[in-house]
């Protein structure tokens, strides 16, 4: 009886050892798995032993599979990519699932030439471009709308403070006569956000959920101007993951959606854009 129990515990083992390999080292190729299975070394053209070699990060995204602007832009997509993530959320949050429609979602309008150059491949689309396609009007607004301090028109929610600093140089670089703000828990403190939000007319600010959350709960930032939430959704980190892939930012953006921004969606004051 025992060597069964040793033999049945042993076969686990190694079904567990294999599929963690799978998951692990999807990107090798099939003889690549099959050698590192073997003990990690395999042999070349000459029958020399050697190490396998790591694919880059650029050669892992190539695999990936391709999807058009168009494919990844469509009002229907992101309708159904955002409320089937959002709601499974909200369900294990314990929350009530929340009503999302089409016509709450932007549409980004590609032009014949944009469409014909890009072919097939996959495109991450610059902020600023996109903001002038998605919401024509962003100009106007800030020049001629109701403007006050710590109120911004448009909010930006991306993933790490990184990548918020990216997206502001990119929206600096395109929209001079805007005024932009980074809000992340990285490179400046609360208090510091804070105190600028209060003496300072913002039109875009661009951070992490979880940040805008905080701010918004102490009364330190505005939603009354909002017209625009846009989440950088298709971008891929260093490690291939995207927006609702990291399960910290995910949670922290779900519970800033239901807490602050339903509301203002439901209401029609705010539009929804995935970037």
């Amino acid at each position: 009886m025992g060597v069964v129990i040793k033999l049945t515990l042993s076969c686990l083992m190694a079904m567990e050892s294999v599929d963690a390999l799978d998951e692990e080292d999807w990107w090798l190729e099939p003889e690549e798995r099959e050698a590192r299975r073997r003990g990690g070394k395999r042999k070349n053209e000459e029958g020399v032993t050697s190490k396998k070699k790591r694919r880059k990060i650029s050669e892992m995204i190539k695999l990936l599979k391709p999807e058009s602007i168009n494919d990844l832009h469509t009002t229907n997509r992101q309708l159904n990519e955002l409320s089937t993530k959002l709601q499974s959320q909200l369900k294990t949050l314990n929350e009530k699932p929340l009503s999302l429609k089409k016509k709450y979602f932007v549409s980004y309008k590609i032009e014949e030439e944009e469409e014909k150059r890009e072919g097939k491949e996959r495109v991450s689309l610059e902020l600023g471009p996109y903001l002038s396609n998605v919401c024509p009007m962003l100009i106007s607004w800030c020049k001629e709308g109701v403007v006050s301090n710590g109120s911004p028109y448009v909010i930006v929610l991306t993933s790490s403070a990184e990548r918020a600093s990216h997206l502001k140089r990119q929206l600096v670089s395109s929209h001079k006569d805007i005024s932009v703000i980074k809000l992340c828990a990285k490179h400046s403190k609360i208090e510091d956000q804070a105190a600028y939000l209060s003496s300072h007319v913002t039109h875009i600010a661009v951070g992490t959920p979880n940040r805008f959350h905080r701010l918004v709960m102490d009364d330190k930032l505005s939603m009354d101007n909002a017209r625009l939430l846009i989440v950088d959704w298709y971008w891929r980190d260093k490690k291939l993951k995207q927006f609702y892939d990291i399960p910290e930012v995910w949670n922290d953006f779900s519970i800033f959606y239901m807490k602050t921004l339903n509301e203002l969606v439901n209401k029609k004051q705010c539009m929804i854009g995935l970037l």
